[in-house]
């Protein structure tokens, strides 16, 4: 079985989509970019799911850090409603950097 790991701060933004995609496939959390580091290395995901508005270090410096240590796991942005004009400008920022 495949395994996606949710990354977001809000613990109901990561229920909603475990409860969404739980059936077929394997769901990991973590509630902030230092504990999807730990994450990423424990369960080696199929795909990344990254909240790009978070506190302490931004889904979008995390997936930075993920590239530059060679880690191409498939990464899917993901934001909450009220985050679109901040999202979209850190998403326009960062693929700038990253690509």
């Amino acid at each position: 079985m495949k395994t996606i790991l949710i990354v977001d701060d809000e613990p109901a933004a990561r229920y909603g989509l475990r409860r969404a995609l739980e059936s077929k496939y394997r769901i990991a959390e973590a509630d902030s970019a230092e504990t999807a580091r730990e994450a990423l290395m424990r369960e080696q995901p199929d795909l990344v799911l990254l909240d790009v508005v978070m506190p302490g270090q931004s889904g979008i410096s995390f997936l930075q850090w993920m590239r530059e240590q060679g880690n191409d796991v498939p990464v899917l942005m993901v934001f909450g409603a009220g985050q679109c004009e901040t999202a979209w400008k850190r998403c326009n920022w960062a693929l700038r950097i990253i690509w």
